[in-house]
């Protein structure tokens, strides 16, 4: 368990065939060698645009446990095949005294094509803890419309000289 530094007192109650000289006691610090490092997983790397949906998990490494809160704050891209990307963030906590927390993202159609979308979750700052290594995601949302086909037909042809 990951916890604040704790002092221990020892103190001499009474001596067997000795005299105790003044009262004796010794307070010793205990110095907390555990580390709570956060893992970032997802349950698939894939999305369906209509309905999908992707469970992000955030644990400790190791199950350690941390008696205060550990926030976590993730930075989004989202890029779809065609147009502008767009960022945000999003943050999570894990509990005192739990071992991880979960959040999901869940697709929605909006029935415009824009091909798929990369979007790449990055875990950014970690506050009681400490990232482990680089904590990265790639979802892949799949877009459910089609590619829009075009087709010119008819017409008359169109003279050189106008």
């Amino acid at each position: 368990m990951v916890e604040s530094g704790e002092n221990v007192t020892i103190s001499i109650s009474g001596a067997l065939n000795a005299v105790e000289f003044a009262t004796q006691s010794q307070i010793i610090n205990i110095i907390d060698d555990d580390i709570a490092e956060v893992v970032f997983t997802t349950s698939t790397g894939y999305l369906q645009e209509s309905g999908g949906v992707v469970v992000f998990t955030l644990a400790t490494s190791g199950d350690v446990i941390v008696n205060t809160g550990i926030i976590v704050y993730i930075v989004y891209t989202i890029t779809p095949s065609t147009g502008a990307s767009y960022t945000g963030s999003v943050s999570a906590t894990i509990l005192a005294f739990a071992t991880g927390t979960s959040f999901s993202m869940t697709g929605i159609n909006n029935n415009i094509y824009e091909g798929n979308k990369i979007n790449v979750f990055d875990v950014t700052t970690v506050t009681n803890a400490s990232e482990y290594g680089t904590q990265t995601q790639t979802i892949t949302m799949l877009d459910d419309e089609l590619a829009p086909n075009i087709a010119l037909t008819g017409g008359t042809g169109i003279s050189e000289n106008g």
